[in-house]
């Protein structure tokens, strides 16, 4: 049974759990491989524009503004209290970074005899549908 989880803490290794059996069984592999390219994509971006300097540098808090205020502003119509929206980012970052996580470890992890068998999990990028 869900149920909400009380903290960052036990959201996080909830959705480590959730994507780390996603990545065995081969389920929503582009959802989590978009999630890797934007949060790549940031790591690019923040590097990009601390070399650079200057107005570059507000790039970073821009884009990672915007994506975090999609959730928030598409939240908004449902929450009413705005503690819980100031809450929206932060959980969204913890469930970002422990999907990724916990597809990358099951993505590097040691394979056994039958799973040698198996295709790894990013050798077919498939929907949840596929």
């Amino acid at each position: 049974r869900w149920r909400p989880r009380r903290n960052l803490r036990e959201l996080y290794v909830q959705y480590e759990r959730y994507a780390r059996g996603d990545a065995m069984a081969r389920l929503d592999l582009r959802n989590t491989l978009v999630t890797l390219a934007l949060y790549g994509g940031g790591a690019a971006v923040t590097a990009a524009a601390k070399r650079r300097g200057g107005a570059a540098l507000l790039a970073p808090p821009l884009l990672a503004g915007s994506y975090l205020g999609l959730f928030v502003l598409s939240a908004r119509r449902e929450l009413d209290d705005p503690r819980a929206l100031a809450w929206l980012p932060a959980i969204r970052v913890a469930a970002d970074l422990a999907k990724l996580h916990g597809f990358l470890r099951a993505a590097t992890r040691p394979r056994t005899s039958v799973q040698a068998r198996a295709p790894r999990p990013w050798s077919r990028l498939g929907g949840r549908h596929q």
